[in-house]
């Protein structure tokens, strides 16, 4: 995902409910919702030797496509889940009611 704007697609949710491992460029709120080297790997926005160079890493390292695709997916069914949703969102409104 070397996105070059602050958007981001359905992607990243697809990748993490398969366990994928990610590439991304830190913008939007990619570095604010993953950890680099964690959840994904980040590269420069506008870098084509950043790119290229990140791909190679992926493309040579099993383990950490495997680490990265673990991570990210346990970190969507803890923190991107419909249940977490709905609990912040009702934690929300019972906090702004009171």
């Amino acid at each position: 995902m070397p996105y070059r704007h602050g958007s981001q697609s359905a992607v990243l949710a697809i990748a993490a409910a398969f366990g994928c491992p990610v590439l991304a460029t830190p913008i939007g709120n990619m570095a604010e919702i993953m950890e680099d080297g964690k959840h994904a790997l980040f590269v420069e926005p506008d870098n084509e030797q950043a790119l290229a160079e990140g791909l190679l890493r992926l493309a040579g390292d099993e383990e950490l496509r495997t680490r990265l695709g673990k991570n990210l997916k346990e970190l969507a069914q803890a923190e991107w889940s419909w249940d977490k949703i709905a609990r912040q969102t009702v934690d929300f409104y019972e906090k702004i009611i009171s």
